[in-house]
């Protein structure tokens, strides 16, 4: 935590920013997320019943997590309804709150990063849509569907990894791999196969476990994921949503959170550049503006 409240103290004073009120985002893996069935109850009975009905979701105990949820929307005539719970260990909101007050702000608010990403991605889509977040350690699969939170699911697989088959493979220091991941990535080009092979089974699996998720979803609601964008880092590498769309073979695209913002024309390569590593802070920057 020190070392963290000391990066962020640099950050600020480098960047000059003056403002001291702070939203955090939670990391999704470390948070939990789900959808259920119940029957259809008054709301007080309702609000009763989540802490007990949850406890079959959470694999810690209720009294250490903060919950909270919402009823998706549905059909009136609809005997069950379907809840979308959400639940942060206690002790990530302490330890949350000590990072601030050792950086000097002022919590605004926290927020799980999978609500942060939909913000800043989602535009209003009627159809299934997917949205996979591929970070540094682990990745985000979040399937929406009418505009609603439908599944979240984190697996423990980032960008890291194709970093490190490259450096092993290849015998290539770090920040060497890190540019082969931009520069060449899953190029065809005789003289950068060898690249590419070597990140290739790892992209295979990485889109197998998409997948099943898909899949898992088309079983229980019957409805097909049409689209898909793409955020985090590790949506830079270069082939990447080509290998995609011959993947899955329908409409996927790197997510441009920076186009719900207005900014200099000027900006606008750099921003398009930029912005599937920013989809997490644009997210929790646009929480105050979406949500009046």
């Amino acid at each position: 935590d020190d070392e963290i409240i000391q990066m962020l103290q640099e950050v600020l004073r480098a960047s000059n920013v003056k403002a001291r009120d702070a939203v955090f985002g939670i990391p999704s893996v470390s948070a939990f997320i789900t959808t259920f069935a119940m029957p259809r109850l008054p709301s007080p009975e309702i609000e009763k019943a989540i802490p007990f009905e949850a406890r079959k979701y959470i694999p810690v105990p209720v009294k250490d997590v903060v919950l909270d949820w919402q009823i998706l929307g549905g059909s009136a005539e609809q005997e069950e309804i379907d809840i979308l719970l959400v639940a942060v260990p206690k002790d990530i909101l302490l330890r949350i709150g000590h990072i601030v007050s050792g950086v000097g702000l002022r919590l605004r608010g926290t927020e799980i990063e999978s609500f942060s990403i939909l913000r800043s991605v989602l535009k209003n889509e009627f159809a299934p849509t997917a949205i996979i977040h591929i970070g540094h350690q682990s990745s985000t699969i979040l399937v929406t569907d009418k505009s609603e939170l439908r599944m979240s699911h984190n697996i423990l697989h980032g960008s890291n990894e194709w970093t490190r088959a490259l450096e092993r493979g290849l015998g290539v220091a770090q920040e060497r791999a890190e540019e082969m991941k931009k520069e060449v990535g899953l190029s065809d080009r005789p003289e950068e196969q060898e690249i590419g092979a070597t990140i290739a089974p790892l992209i295979d699996s990485f889109f197998l476990e998409a997948d099943r998720i898909f899949s898992f979803y088309h079983r229980k609601s019957g409805r097909r994921v049409q689209k898909i964008e793409f955020s985090g880092s590790g949506a830079g590498l270069k082939g990447f949503i080509s290998a995609a769309v011959r993947h899955f073979e329908i409409e996927s695209e790197i997510a441009q959170p920076f186009s719900k913002v207005v900014a200099p024309q000027s900006m606008e390569e750099k921003l398009k550049e930029i912005g599937p590593s920013f989809t997490v802070a644009v997210g929790l920057a646009l929480r105050e503006i979406a949500s009046r």
